[in-house]
């Protein structure tokens, strides 16, 4: 056996192993922040930028669920624990995304923003709670139920995860093959297609080491695509690229929800993509282990009278100035 057929073989243990501004009709965007409940007269701000002015038992909890029935639900989770040994990282977050939607997750560095999204695509299973992918239970799907689930997402992740020995054709192919019975001269077309659809047309017979981290990015992104996903998961999109590549990968991904009607949940603390790309967003903190805000991130940066987030969105720090 080649490392070419070891590499494929390693891949086909899941479809994700890795090696317009406004929100979409009938969404209706709220702004709210975890209030403090009766806080101590001498609370102050934490040294840390990524902590809240007061103790985290003193915050009301954030469900960020829309009062909306006509909107579906594509992606529900419900109290959501995460721990690694005796460290709890997120403690009981909970939160739904609607369909066609894009719906980012953000918050300062440590808070658990890429291990949420391992919970949700299925890479680690929460200590506690539920996520439902399309009304279906993910986290104790198991055999043939969870692979089902799993060919209905996408991921892209932060580097792209080609595989190196491996051209462009080959990695947008791989998932075909594996989840599919189509011919091989459809495969071929659909492979063509996809990456047109994130122009890279005439790239096919590239290998990644060939080819920008832009494009790397967006030959992921082709791949995440390839079974044709209800909802893509992009962890960092942006992560490591020039200001105008990112600024074309964020165009992308408002095309492809506009287009396809795509639902799309990005983890990312870049500010002018947050701007750019989000419908609505969720905010988690390090120090409640929890989300601290929910809403239109627009409307956060001028209304929100949480510190933190309004620090965050208006680049301040801790003492400097006020929004």
């Amino acid at each position: 056996m080649t490392d070419r057929d070891d590499k494929t073989k390693d891949a086909s243990r899941s479809p994700l192993t890795p090696p317009d501004e406004t929100a979409p009709d009938g969404i209706e965007e709220k702004v709210t922040d975890a209030e403090p409940g009766n806080a101590p007269k001498d609370a102050t701000h934490s040294e840390d930028p990524g902590s809240a002015d007061v103790h985290p038992s003193e915050y009301k909890k954030i469900v960020a669920v829309l009062d909306n029935p006509g909107k579906k639900a594509v992606v529900e989770a419900r109290d959501v624990v995460v721990r690694y040994g005796p460290n709890t990282i997120l403690n009981g977050v909970s939160f739904d995304v609607y369909e066609g939607e894009i719906f980012v997750i953000l918050g300062g560095s440590g808070c658990g923003k890429s291990t949420l999204l391992r919970q949700l695509i299925g890479l680690e299973t929460p200590a506690e709670g539920t996520v439902k992918i399309d009304g279906e239970d993910i986290t104790h799907a198991e055999g043939r139920d969870r692979e089902r689930i799993l060919t209905r997402i996408g991921a892209l992740f932060q580097s792209g995860a080609l595989f190196g020995s491996m051209t462009l054709a080959e990695n947008i192919a791989l998932p075909l093959r594996e989840y599919t019975n189509l011919p091989e001269d459809l495969i071929q077309t659909l492979v063509s297609l996809k990456l047109d659809l994130v122009n890279l047309a005439g790239f096919e017979n590239h290998l990644p080491s060939e080819i920008s981290g832009g494009m790397k990015k967006r030959a992921g992104l082709a791949r995440a695509l390839a079974l044709d996903p209800h909802i893509l998961f992009c962890d960092e999109p942006s992560a490591g690229l020039d200001p105008i590549s990112s600024v074309e990968l964020d165009h992308l991904l408002i095309e492809l929800n506009r287009s396809l009607g795509l639902t799309i949940v990005v983890v990312t603390h870049e500010l002018d993509s947050i701007f750019a790309i989000a419908h609505r967003v969720i905010m988690l903190d390090k120090s409640v282990k929890n989300i601290i805000a929910t809403g239109d991130p627009r409307e956060l940066k001028e209304k929100s009278t949480h510190p933190f987030v309004r620090n965050f969105f208006n680049r301040q720090s801790d003492g400097v100035g006020s929004a």
